[in-house]
């Protein structure tokens, strides 16, 4: 991969949002879960909206039909739609095709709440590098990609004969600043009706 510029600076920065899955382990796509009678696409968007950071997600079909219809007078966010069938890494390329202009795409899965804290996206995109955050030692989300491996990650599935068989975290893990943060957010996965429960207890 090619080496990355120095310091970022979040305004000129992108969130790209995973939201394709089918939500197996959930009952039902992710985005489309209730949480405290909300669905959770309209929180964790609400989340990012906050932050004043430009916005793209990636659903299925299925999730854009039901986003289009529960928007409200604010409109949904910006969508490109994947197929719900193929592996996370699909769903990644799709949206990055999109997003060669921004200095710097933060990648954030539906199921990881955003973190409120613009600080720990700032210390993120500040090195310049692929960054990961973590929490307590544990490697968590957003994942932030430069634009010169934004670049490079469409390239590799274009020339990979298989590139659903690739996964972003074996691509970057052996070169990426992991950036301690203190937010258990940026480690916590909502897989599951549990999961889901055991965070909306907690907050």
């Amino acid at each position: 991969m090619p080496a990355s510029p120095a310091r970022i600076s979040l305004d000129r920065c992108h969130v790209l949002i995973l939201a394709a899955g089918r939500g197996t382990r959930m009952g039902g796509p992710k985005a489309l879960m209730l949480a405290n009678g909300r669905p959770w696409w309209q929180i964790q968007h609400s989340r990012v909206q906050a932050l004043g950071i430009p916005t793209t997600w990636v659903v299925s079909e299925a999730v854009k039909k039901v986003v289009l219809v529960g928007a409200g007078t604010a409109g949904p966010p910006r969508m490109v739609v994947a197929n719900d069938g193929l592996p996370m890494f699909s769903s990644l390329v799709a949206g990055l095709r999109l997003l060669s202009g921004p200095d710097g795409v933060f990648v954030l899965p539906v199921d990881t709440p955003a973190s409120t804290n613009r600080a720990n996206w700032e210390a993120l995109a500040a090195p310049g590098k692929v960054s990961i955050p973590t929490f307590q030692s544990k490697k968590g989300h957003p994942v932030f990609l430069p634009k010169a491996w934004v670049v490079s990650t469409v390239k590799l599935a274009q020339q990979t004969p298989d590139p659903n068989a690739l996964r972003l975290d074996q691509i970057i893990s052996p070169l990426a600043a992991l950036v301690p943060v203190d937010d258990p957010d940026v480690v916590t996965n909502l897989n599951s009706p549990e999961d889901l429960a055991r965070y909306q207890a907690s907050v």
